[in-house]
């Protein structure tokens, strides 16, 4: 079936043949269309030349309700979709997604169902390890920390770790370019102290067992005095 009528710039066609993308299928240009696409540059304007499936698709009671694909790029967009959440934009074959938010609200990066505000997860489920959450309110991430889930342990005896600690300078500085007014150690100066991590970046979890370690070093000498014939005396002079 082949349909044309043509107004001054205004274009009805409806071509219908063998079944392949580029032949035809319908253009309205008078404020646009295409499918097929002989020329509407945009309002819709969908090409799919290369045979792409699932360019675009509406579905409701057999579910999927609009997905937006690119097979050759390896990635969809799901809106509404009841198995990957209310949005989501995932690889296609790789059975999860690389952003997703369910219907409660909740933002998942590398997996499909977040439990929480937002979850970084390598997936398909977001309860998937190791992972880290965070929510509304909160001033970090909880991350996954089991034993379960580690090997080759190797206990850190920290000795010395104050002395090293002393050893990292403290700013107030400002970003080139911004935010400003800021308070912090350089990863320059960390990195050669403690021989983690980089010189241009900071992990705060590195940062943050530096100081559990200096805790625990203070408090085995505070024990230590207090068990010492000296320990009667004043337990801050004794630190000093």
């Amino acid at each position: 079936m082949k349909i044309h009528r043509a107004f001054g710039a205004a274009v009805f066609a409806l071509l219908l043949t063998a079944p392949a993308w580029g032949q035809g299928t319908l253009f309205v240009e008078g404020d646009n269309v295409g499918i097929g696409v002989a020329t509407p540059a945009v309002r819709l304007h969908i090409d799919n030349t290369g045979g792409d499936s699932n360019v675009v698709r509406l579905v409701r009671d057999g579910v999927v309700r609009y997905r937006l694909e690119n097979t050759a790029a390896g990635i969809s967009w799901d809106f509404n979709n009841d198995g990957f959440g209310s949005f989501a934009v995932s690889r296609v074959g790789t059975g999860k997604n690389e952003l997703s938010i369910n219907t409660a609200g909740n933002m998942g990066l590398g997996c499909n169902s977040a439990d929480h505000d937002f979850v970084i997860s390598p997936g398909p489920n977001c309860a998937t390890t190791p992972r880290s959450w965070i929510n509304a309110g909160s001033t970090s991430f909880s991350t996954s920390s089991s034993r379960s889930i580690k090997e080759n342990l190797s206990q850190i005896a920290g000795e010395g770790i104050v002395e090293k600690i002393r050893d990292v300078p403290v700013y107030e500085y400002d970003f080139i370019g911004g935010p400003t007014d800021r308070i912090g150690i350089m990863a320059e100066d960390f990195h050669q102290i403690f021989g983690r991590g980089s010189d241009k970046e900071l992990d705060g979890h590195d940062v943050t067992m530096a100081l559990w370690l200096a805790v625990q070093e203070l408090s085995a000498k505070v024990k230590a005095l207090e068990a010492s014939p000296a320990g009667a005396c004043d337990t801050a002079d004794a630190v000093r």
